[in-house]
């Protein structure tokens, strides 16, 4: 499984763009990036740490046709958690921290696109929580004993942060690829035609399937924030 996880997100990181930072909401376009990294490699977990935040560590699941669950916290283990992120073990990692309790925050981003004010009714509500409250962003603070502008300034406090978080995966991602394409342009095996060239096999590519886990995954997302 990592190493057709690392193959992926080289494969599509080369051939992909980054999102244009100017947005209303800034976590928008970057969580329309992720969600289509992880339609086009067919994968679902990744991780970072945070290089402004010592010891704070980003680690996203996604649920295929649009659903983000990202959290970012600090970890009294971070040499466990990055001997996890260098053998691609992501999936542990978003449990980990999960699990943790300093300075965690939370966000279910329920069509991947970016935090967003839910539409009166709608069933697809984003929501963060923050380690000490949980704030839905249905367009209605009332039902959850907030003004206006308090909601409002949650709502922007939460997307900027939720922007830095993608930010982070987004651009490990991309030095991640560097390095391996790197790596592996300085292991290409002599070809002498062509004809050689199209007789190397393709490594690390189509060798294992990832299993979804969606299911387990929400369940244990809505888990920890209860």
């Amino acid at each position: 499984m990592p190493t057709r996880v690392a193959s992926m997100f080289v494969i599509a990181l080369a051939a992909g763009a980054m999102p244009n930072a100017q947005s209303t909401f800034m976590s928008a376009p970057l969580a329309g990036t992720l969600s289509r990294l992880f339609e086009n490699t067919g994968t679902y977990a990744f991780a970072a740490p945070d290089p402004e935040d010592a010891g704070r560590f980003v680690a996203v699941m996604y649920i295929p046709g649009g659903k983000l669950f990202v959290v970012s916290a600090e970890s009294d283990m971070p040499y466990a958690i990055s001997r996890s992120i260098a053998d691609h073990a992501y999936r542990d990692v978003y449990l980990a921290l999960l699990a943790e309790s300093t300075g965690k925050f939370y966000v279910e981003d329920a069509r991947a696109n970016g935090l967003l004010h839910a539409l009166a009714g709608s069933d697809a509500v984003d929501f963060v929580y923050d380690g000490r409250r949980t704030t839905r962003f249905n367009s209605d603070p009332q039902s959850q004993h907030l003004s206006g502008t308090e909601y409002d300034t949650r709502f922007a406090e939460a997307d900027q942060r939720y922007a830095h978080m993608l930010h982070v995966l987004i651009d490990a991602a991309r030095a991640h690829a560097r390095v391996v394409l790197g790596h592996r342009r300085a292991h290409l095996p002599q070809c002498n035609s062509p004809d050689d060239a199209a007789e190397q096999p393709r490594k690390g590519i189509d060798a294992m399937s990832i299993p979804r886990h969606t299911e387990r995954v929400e369940t244990l997302g809505q888990s920890f924030i209860r």
